[in-house]
């Protein structure tokens, strides 16, 4: 997301940088690029000096000539005939821009090609509920470029394993994803420590063994059937699936439950009160009388 507040041309070279690398194929790179609509324009040209900053095309050395790598020419093909509803920025031969007029122009899946998607938003509040509408689960990564009290308050409110804010490490770009519910660590992606297991005899760390997987008793019928389509064996899974359900044996009642504790609690209370005012009241009439 790019704030009003942030830094456009650092904001359009990292973002660049993240979408175009590696063909566009990098699992970190930038799905969607939310950007204020008070500076989208000017974000939309620092993007274009970006690219033309980003170079030329990555070439594939081939027999005594140089052959450009695909550029998802492709994609945009298929979205011009699917949606009206962006426009190309700027394209190459080896990436593009564009620019979604409605939130209907957002791909529903994730684009495996150097396209940047930029989309206009109000403020951050709409920023926050465009991303909850698009993200079912935390996403891998979010990018954020404003002022450092507006990151934070970004990062506290749209789910994401890892959050940057006015950066985007170049070493994130390369290789799979990071183990979710792990710490990210861009330089270090699948440490040792992460691929082994405490050994409770040993008390060291161990490399895991191979396990060997017994197939059950069903699996085992399953596959018969698939295999030799076993009539006799189908005929018995079936009348084995209409079986009645086991009815889940009930507790026959009579003891204390849950209400009956908050019930006891309230008339040993009550009781409790009594009580005490009872005898509070017996020596304040000794005293009178003394």
């Amino acid at each position: 997301m790019v704030d009003r507040t942030a830094n456009l041309e650092l904001a359009a070279r990292e973002l660049v940088k993240a979408r175009f690398s590696f063909g566009g194929r990098s699992p970190y790179a930038p799905d969607l690029v939310a950007v204020n609509e008070f500076v989208q324009q000017d974000f939309l040209r620092a993007v274009v000096q970006a690219c033309v900053s980003y170079g030329g095309s990555p070439r594939e050395k081939t027999k005594g000539s140089a052959k450009r790598v695909s550029t998802g020419q492709d994609t945009l093909d298929r979205l011009r005939k699917g949606s009206d509803n962006f426009r190309v920025v700027v394209q190459d031969e080896h990436f593009a821009v564009v620019e979604a007029s409605s939130e209907q122009a957002l791909f529903a899946t994730r684009l495996q090609a150097p396209i940047l998607v930029v989309q206009s938003i109000r403020s951050i509040g709409d920023g926050i509920q465009l991303f909850e509408r698009r993200i079912s689960r935390s996403c891998s990564a979010a990018y954020y470029f404003s002022n450092p009290k507006t990151g934070k308050y970004l990062c506290q409110f749209i789910p994401s394993e890892a959050s940057f804010v006015n950066y985007i490490p170049s070493e994130l770009l390369l290789g799979p994803l990071n183990p979710i519910g792990h710490p990210v660590d861009p330089a270090q992606r699948y440490p040792v420590d992460l691929l082994v297991l405490r050994s409770s005899q040993l008390e060291r760390w161990i490399l895991p063994a191979a396990q060997y997987i017994v197939p059950s008793l069903r699996d085992t019928s399953l596959t018969a059937v698939l295999q030799n389509k076993d009539n006799k064996v189908l005929s018995q899974l079936n009348e084995e699936s209409r079986k009645p359900l086991e009815v889940a044996k009930r507790s026959s009642g009579g003891g204390i439950g849950f209400f009956e504790q908050g019930l006891l609690l309230h008339v040993g209370l009550i009781l409790t009160g009594v009580v005490v005012t009872s005898v509070a009241a017996v020596i304040y009439v000794r005293k009178l009388l003394r």
